[in-house]
C-alpha cells in the first residue's frame, strides 16, 4: 500500500502505531468484560456466510460522520476531501 494512504493531515504512520500501542492497554483494561472472542469450532462455522467472499469470517466497516469545521485545532485533520466535509471516522469491527 501507497505510504500516503497511511497519512491523515501530517500525521505519520508511527505517529498512528505508538498511539494505537499506548491505548491498547487502556482499551483492554477497559472493555475486556465486554469481549468474548469465538472458539476455532465458531470460526469456522462462521465460514461461507458471503458468497463472494467464501473464506471470510468477519468485518470491518468504517463510517465517517460530519461535524462543524474545527475551531481550536488543525482543520486538515478532520476534512475530507473525499466528502468535501470535515469529519471523524469510526471503523467497527464484526
Amino acid at each position: 500500500m501507497d505510504f500516503a494512504a497511511f497519512v491523515i493531515g501530517s500525521v505519520t504512520p508511527d505517529t498512528h502505531a505508538n498511539v494505537i500501542d499506548s491505548l491498547l492497554p487502556i482499551f483492554n483494561n477497559t472493555y475486556v468484560r465486554n469481549v468474548q472472542w469465538s472458539s476455532a469450532l465458531e470460526w469456522g462455522n462462521m465460514r461461507g456466510i458471503w458468497e463472494d467472499l467464501p473464506d471470510a469470517v468477519g468485518v470491518i466497516g468504517g463510517t465517517s460522520h460530519q461535524i462543524y469545521r474545527p475551531q481550536t485545532e488543525p482543520q486538515a485533520l478532520h476534512y475530507s476531501g473525499h466528502r468535501h466535509y470535515h469529519c471523524i471516522r469510526t471503523i467497527v469491527i464484526r
